[in-house]
């Protein structure tokens, strides 16, 4: 936001030099034109407001129809799109939901809109944001969410998300305002090869098969990371005299 800010400003700058410019020309021949030089500062004035007005929104209106103005804008703090990311309950050690993200330039701030799936590919819930706040590459946002952890009520609370450099990914951490819901989070960008290889994500098939995909990507990878921690974990148990001591390989000893 701070990038759009500037941006603005530098507009607004810019046209008000080139108007004030343009004023200063005019006036003589509105003097010309009306006796009264009350009657032609004011008719200035009025045209230079009316003027100025046209072009801030024909700024803002750009700005906002217009990824690629935005992207050069944002440039390194470019966050809009596509992200998913995998919620892992450590107390279980399993999977709790996957998350797939979409973050878009909305009426002068971002806005998140997400929907989260299990393992099996059921809907969990979905998100949207409420407001939110863009600086030093955090996203904080409060979201709206209806699930199944609050039956017939909406879930509430806060998300915040920092971007790594340039943006591909990000970690943060959400609650809902009862801590009932409490979660870290670490989330990657889409790109736009494999977006196009689920036709876009246009509809919510194409965005459960993907995380259900993800999913079990995470899970393979928890297993991995376990046999790894356990095989370490049992080298370590192991006597020095009974490891070959150049790489660490058990060898039995020779009869």
């Amino acid at each position: 936001m701070e990038r759009f800010e500037r941006f603005n400003n530098a507009y607004r700058l810019i046209v008000a030099t080139a108007v004030s410019a343009a004023a200063a020309l005019l006036l003589d021949d509105l003097q010309r034109l009306f006796s009264n030089r009350s009657l032609a500062w004011a008719l200035l004035v009025g045209l230079v407001a009316i003027f100025l007005f046209l072009l801030n929104s024909l700024c803002e209106t750009a700005i906002e129809n217009s990824l690629v103005l935005r992207k050069w804008i944002m440039r390194g703090d470019f966050i809009e799109g596509h992200w998913f990311d995998i919620t892992i309950d450590r107390a279980k050690m399993a999977v709790h939901h996957g998350c797939f993200m979409t973050i878009r330039w909305e009426r002068g701030q971002f806005v998140v809109n997400g929907v989260e799936f299990n393992s099996h590919g059921d809907r969990i819930c979905t998100v949207h944001s409420t407001s939110s706040l863009f600086a030093n590459r955090v996203l904080t946002f409060a979201y709206e969410s209806h699930s199944e952890t609050f039956n017939q009520a909406i879930e509430m609370g806060i998300d915040q998300l920092q971007f790594d450099n340039p943006p591909q990914s990000y970690s943060g951490f959400y609650f809902d305002f009862t801590k009932t819901v409490d979660f870290r989070v670490h989330g990657t960008r889409i790109e736009g090869a494999v977006a196009r290889e689920y036709n876009g994500f246009r509809d919510v098939q194409a965005k459960r098969r993907f995380i259900v995909e993800q999913i079990e990507l995470a899970w393979q990878k928890m297993i991995a990371d376990q046999v790894t921690a356990g095989a370490q974990g049992i080298a370590e148990t192991i006597p020095p005299s009974r490891q070959n001591v150049s790489g660490g390989e058990f060898r039995p000893p020779s009869a």
